[in-house]
């Protein structure tokens, strides 16, 4: 008879399997293969940079750390005259295999979507402010001539 080296709620062909495990007396545990589930690891990448994240939360936290420093860094990032690609922003699992959750695929494709949204509404807001810089320029040379002509007519 073997002896129960793992007391839990699952039996099966090979004994009893669970949280709780314990020695019997002068009887070495014995490691099992059955009745764990290995939790998927995943790899966040966004543009070269590697994120290990073990489970579906982290990865989820990651992306929403990712969307906030996309906020700061796009309005680093974006000059006059250059346009700027958004980071690409990519899940896989460790073993380098694509991600089959859709949670984490939509998780994913909404930051990205976030972060393209973000760097585009960068690219804009300094284009008007080019455009208002201009404006203000043409009117302060509108008023130096405006002022010259005056000193003329004197």
């Amino acid at each position: 008879m073997a002896a129960v080296t793992r007391l839990g709620l699952y039996g099966g062909s090979r004994g009893l399997y669970g949280s709780f495990a314990g020695k019997v007396a002068g009887v070495p545990v014995v490691p099992t293969k059955g009745g764990r589930r290995k939790r998927r690891r995943y790899i966040v990448e966004v543009d070269g940079q590697f994120f290990e994240v073990s489970n579906i939360a982290e990865a989820q936290s990651v992306l929403s750390q990712i969307r906030e420093i996309a906020e700061v860094s796009a309005e680093k990032d974006v000059r006059p005259g250059v346009t700027v690609k958004p980071p690409r922003v990519s899940i896989k699992t460790v073993l380098g295999k694509p991600v089959t959750s859709k949670v984490l695929k939509a998780s994913v494709q909404d930051t990205q979507k976030a972060i393209i949204r973000i760097y585009r509404k960068a690219q804009e807001s300094l284009q008007r402010d080019l455009e208002i810089g201009r404006l203000f320029k043409k009117q302060l040379d509108q008023e130096d001539d405006d002022d010259a002509i005056a000193l003329l007519l004197l």
